[in-house]
C-alpha cells in the first residue's frame, strides 16, 4: 500500500491519483452523467476532495469521467509466466477492466449496470478492448460488433504484447 501526506495527515491507499484541477472556463461542463468509479477510486477521489476543500475554501469539484485516463497494472497469465503490464487506458475502460477482479466472465447488461457508462460508450470501450490488436478482453460471439445485452466478455489470461508499457 502507497503511504502519502496529506495536510500533515497519513493517508494509506494503494491508488495513486494525479488531479488537474481547471475552471469551467477553461474546462466546460459537459452533460454526460458520471460514470460509477470502483471503490478504490472513490476512497482516493475523497481523500483528495477533503483536502482540497479544506485548503480552498468556498470551491465545487466535479468529475469529469468521460475524459480522463488512467494507468492499470495488471497480471495476464499464470504461474511462472505471468507477466506484468501497465495499461494506459481511459476511465470508462478501467471501470470496465476493474470488473474483472471479481468475476472473470460478465455480459455486456452488467457491466452497464455496475459502470452506469452511456450505451454507446459502453459498446465502443469494449470493442476497444476486445479487438485483435489488443485482446484484453475476450468477446462470446463473433464479428466485430456486440449483438446484445446478453453478449458476454471473458477476461483472456493469455494476453500477451511485446511492450510493457501499452496504451490501448
Amino acid at each position: 500500500k502507497r503511504i502519502r501526506t496529506m495536510n500533515g495527515q497519513h493517508v494509506s491507499n494503494a491508488v495513486g491519483m494525479d488531479v488537474e484541477i481547471l475552471t469551467e472556463g477553461y474546462w466546460p461542463k459537459l452533460n454526460i452523467p458520471a460514470c460509477n468509479l470502483p471503490e478504490s477510486i472513490n476512497i482516493a477521489i475523497c481523500d483528495f476532495r477533503d483536502f482540497y476543500l479544506n485548503k480552498y475554501n468556498g470551491r465545487k469539484l466535479s468529475w469529469q469521467t468521460s475524459t480522463g485516463s488512467s494507468e492499470i497494472k495488471a497480471n495476464y497469465g499464470s504461474g511462472a509466466k505471468t507477466k506484468r503490464y501497465d495499461l494506459t487506458v481511459s476511465t470508462y475502460q478501467m471501470c470496465i477492466l476493474m470488473l474483472f477482479n471479481n468475476k472473470d466472465t460478465l455480459t455486456v447488461k452488467e457491466i452497464a449496470q455496475e459502470t452506469n457508462i452511456p450505451d454507446a460508450e459502453l459498446k465502443r470501450h469494449l470493442i476497444s478492448l476486445s479487438t485483435a490488436r489488443f485482446r484484453v478482453l475476450r468477446k462470446g460471439s463473433k464479428g466485430k460488433g456486440i449483438s446484445g445485452d446478453d453478449d458476454t466478455f471473458t477476461y483472456n489470461p493469455g494476453f500477451t504484447n511485446s511492450k510493457r508499457k501499452v496504451r490501448i
